[in-house]
């Protein structure tokens, strides 16, 4: 009896109702249609006589796609395939491990803000993404200021942490210069990654840009979608670029996102198409009392599956790709996997400081927290191909009612709201 095997590079995940094949070797991901999902349960546990008496034309229209495409091979007999895997499944500690390395830190160094953005840590706004952007942290008391002395003795324990990035958000950062200044000069004795610090464009002059400029500063200029004070700094953006670009410092823009109005997000799209940022972000601001509401900024679309490379379909199965290897340190000292999550891990100021987090392994539950431990993503088969923002997840849990407006996918019943459903085995791989 000839029995069919998909090949060790392909990866089946079923779902509640469908399932999902991502073609690693290929880096594309396919969510099967519930007949695609029937018919290739059948090849792969039963003989394949049984799923052609079965299932009839459509099984050699499917056999006959997967063969030509290099995707599953038959054999004469039921044999085993062994998946493949990118690493040992095992892990080897001790001696020779690579030095510690954190992919961003966030620090905020005051809750203090002179732009007054009436969205900001406001609770009747959910925020996608908000670690993209200023929005001051909710997890930070009111008008914290960091200990400046106190941080910079947790900067020197941090020698043998390699950092890539470094951020100075939450709140307005330029309110206190001098001790963002005296900060920076000793990030920079430890560290010579990135450093990007958030800038109101209402906030840079001459001066200040000579001092970003001498330490290589890259700033991250805003722009707002909507609200008053938002499209007053808009206004400012081209004076505040034209010292950047004088002073050669580079810059990054985040969008600001208050309204799903599509038509608005591509103005702001053009926008920055007329200057010359390293890179753009996105943080959208959903508001609760609408129900209604669709998020506009995240590039899959209300889709949310992501074409998956081999590595980081691994990586996705074992890490979340949102907190891995992040850590944010607020204007109270307190140790955050992200500057929107709610709960902190740890306080700079305790016994062993920022290392504590290390050494308590307080921070297994927010680096290795894939879409597959998520209460609303676990059953959900296109996990590890979906976009992510665990801080929304974490809300979400609390209120799943809300899983409509960052997603169009209901996994118990296995279908997407308004979809248009493609011929069956039609992939255009």
């Amino acid at each position: 009896m000839p029995y069919f095997k998909l090949y060790p590079d392909i990866k089946y995940i079923k779902g509640e109702k469908r399932a999902t094949l991502y073609l690693l070797g290929h880096s594309k991901t396919i969510h099967l249609s519930s007949k695609e999902t029937n018919v290739i349960n059948s090849l792969i546990s039963e003989e394949l006589d049984t799923t052609i008496v079965k299932f009839g034309d459509i099984a050699h229209k499917a056999i006959e796609y997967l063969l030509i495409n290099g995707l599953a091979a038959i054999y004469e007999k039921d044999s085993f395939t062994e998946g493949y895997l990118p690493f040992m499944p095992f892990q080897i500690k001790g001696y020779n491990e690579p030095q510690l390395m954190l992919e961003i830190l966030f620090i905020q160094i005051s809750d203090e803000c002179n732009v007054g953005c009436d969205f900001c840590k406001n609770d009747n706004y959910l925020n996608y993404e908000g670690c993209n952007s200023c929005i001051r942290w909710k997890n930070t008391t009111d008008g914290a200021k960091i200990n400046d002395e106190k941080l910079i003795q947790q900067i020197e324990k941090m020698d043998g942490i390699q950092v890539k990035e470094i951020i100075f958000s939450g709140g307005n950062p330029f309110l206190h210069w001098e001790s963002l200044i005296k900060i920076i000069k000793k990030l920079r004795v430890y560290n010579k990654g990135s450093i990007c610090v958030y800038c109101p464009q209402n906030t840079l002059d001459i001066e200040k840009a000579k001092i970003l400029k001498e330490y290589n500063i890259t700033v991250i200029l805003n722009i707002f979608s909507t609200t008053e004070q938002g499209q007053e700094l808009n206004k400012k953006l081209d004076d505040t670029i034209k010292i950047l670009e004088a002073y050669n410092i580079q810059y990054n823009f985040t969008l600001i996102l208050t309204s799903n109005d599509s038509i608005n997000y591509d103005k702001m799209i053009s926008k920055t198409k007329l200057y010359s940022p390293n890179r753009i972000s996105s943080t959208e601001l959903i508001p609760l009392n609408n129900s209604d509401y669709k998020l506009i900024s995240q590039p899959t679309g209300i889709k949310r599956i992501d074409d998956v490379s081999m590595l980081n379909f691994f990586y996705r199965t074992k890490y979340s790709t949102c907190m891995n290897k992040k850590i944010a340190i607020s204007a109270d000292g307190n140790i955050l996997p992200c500057p929107s999550w709610k709960k902190s891990f740890g306080n700079i100021f305790d016994k062993h400081g920022i290392r504590s987090i290390f050494k308590n392994d307080s921070y297994v539950d927010a680096w290795e927290n894939p879409k597959s431990k998520v209460v609303i993503c676990e059953n959900c088969e296109n996990k590890f191909a979906c976009v992510d923002c665990s801080c929304l997840d974490n809300e979400l849990k609390d209120d799943p009612k809300l899983l409509k407006v960052i997603c169009d996918y209901d996994t118990k019943n296995g279908y997407w709201r308004k979809e248009t459903e493609r011929n069956d085995f039609d992939w255009k791989l």
